[in-house]
Formats: C-alpha cells, structure tokens, sequence
C-alpha cells in the first residue's frame, strides 16, 4: 500500500510461501482495475502506469490460481490551501 503523485511509474513485487511459509518459485499473472500494468519477464515484478486518481487495486495471481493483491492511492499533489502561523500560534 502506498501513495504516489499522479503519472509515477509503480514498481510492484510478487513472492509466495508455500503452507509452511517457506518461500516457493512461481510465475504470476499480473491485472489491475485501472491503469496499465507491464509485468517484467520473469513476472515476479511488474510497473504500474497510467493509475488514475484514488484507489487502484492491483493482483497477481501464482500459477495454480492463489492470488494476492494490493491497493495503491494515486493523489494530486497541487497546493489547495496554505496555513500561516506566527510564533504564538495565533
């Protein structure tokens, strides 16, 4: 889970343990709910691009179909409102 300013590239990693958590080699379908995702050749990782505003969810899948997922939040990163204060804090 992360936030990301609006048109950054989003690095992402997919492991999987197997049921006595011990790490086990996999290949992953990679999706996501908007956006464009590119996995890389060995498809443990993948970038996502082109997320728009709020809340993406992105899965990757292992080969015999246990998937997990992530949530990452794309914000605008302009200036709504500055806050002034003197010394007081008045």
């Amino acid at each position: 889970m992360g936030t990301y300013a609006p048109g950054t590239p989003i690095d992402l990693t997919a492991t999987a343990d197997n049921a006595e958590q011990q790490p086990v080699t996999t290949q992953f379908t990679w999706a996501t709910t908007a956006g464009t995702i590119t996995p890389a050749a060995d498809t443990l990782t993948a970038v996502l691009t082109d997320a728009p505003l709020g809340d993406t969810t992105v899965t990757a899948t292992a080969a015999n179909g246990v998937a997990g997922t992530d949530t990452v939040t794309v914000a605008d990163q302009t200036v709504a409102t500055v806050t002034v204060t003197d010394s007081a804090g008045a």
